[in-house]
């Protein structure tokens, strides 16, 4: 498939009605509008999907989190939130750690981070074990 077919997929019936219309009447010009109005279309398309993930933190933060899976870099994170500056990118995992929402691995350069975990009854930690002690002393 050329560059050239893909704005016309999904409107195969009006392309060839448009390119018989020109065809018969020996002018390329409704072709040509036709033509310029898909390609336009899928610049509008292109152009609203790479538009960056917003300015508010909370979104933005949201957004990549639901995106990143396993351990990320900045560089990732900044792939993810299209637009943002690297302090912007730094400022955002500064808060994402502050808020216990990542966890971080190595330093400088080289650190990763990744998503909590969520809570299990091995990260719940003394308050489980009570519930179990309680439930077991329940008849003494």
């Amino acid at each position: 498939m050329t560059i050239f077919q893909y704005p016309v997929i999904g409107y195969q019936e009006e392309y060839y009605k448009v390119l018989e219309i020109s065809d018969r009447s020996g002018s390329s010009t409704a072709f040509i509008e036709f033509m310029l109005g898909t390609i336009n279309q899928s610049l509008r398309e292109t152009i609203e999907e790479s538009k960056p993930t917003g300015a508010d933190y909370s979104k933005r933060s949201e957004y990549a989190l639901s995106l990143l899976d396993g351990w990320f870099d900045r560089k990732e994170y900044m792939k993810v939130c299209k637009g943002i500056s690297t302090a912007t990118a730094s400022r955002d995992i500064k808060q994402l750690l502050t808020d216990h929402l990542i966890e971080s691995s190595g330093s400088g350069r080289m650190t990763k981070y990744r998503k909590k975990q969520a809570a299990t009854a091995n990260s719940l930690g003394g308050e489980m074990d009570d519930r179990i002690k309680v439930w077991n002393n329940r008849g003494t």
